[in-house]
């Protein structure tokens, strides 16, 4: 039979008590440990995973379309294959512009009413601190 004898819940309160203590101390232990691996990651090593995360975000791939002639229902063609290429020209890194119109004059077949244009966008160009092209 069960016996209830005071020192006999001191005891077992004591063995409780301290199992209760070790377990406690165990799981303090095992936090620690998890919150400075953590902190290991997050201050030590930064360099080293944000640049692994720049290159997981940025990845380019080039590819080649498909390239013909497109034409409608009737044959009438819609799109073709030529070539359109932009010159971008900033008035600030251009030191003299009228050596570079005549430049470009004998390069890509300016007209002169065209050049007149662009000196006239240039001025504009200038008023308002714009990039301008043609």
């Amino acid at each position: 039979m069960l016996s209830f004898n005071s020192s006999n819940i001191a005891s077992k309160t004591r063995t409780i008590g301290r199992r209760m203590f070790l377990l406690n101390s165990i799981k303090a232990v095992v936090i620690l440990g998890i919150f400075g691996r953590l902190a290991t990651l997050q201050i030590n090593e930064v360099t080293k995973y944000r640049s692994l995360a720049d290159k997981n975000r940025f990845r380019e791939t080039k590819f080649a379309p498909p390239r013909g002639i497109i034409k409608d229902y009737f044959g009438t063609e819609i799109a073709s294959n030529t070539k359109i290429y932009q010159l971008h020209i900033t008035p600030e890194n251009t030191p003299n512009i009228d050596s570079l119109l005549t430049r470009l004059k004998s390069l890509i077949g300016l007209s002169d009413r065209k050049i007149f244009l662009i000196k006239k966008k240039n001025f504009k160009a200038k008023k308002m601190g714009n990039i301008y092209y043609f």
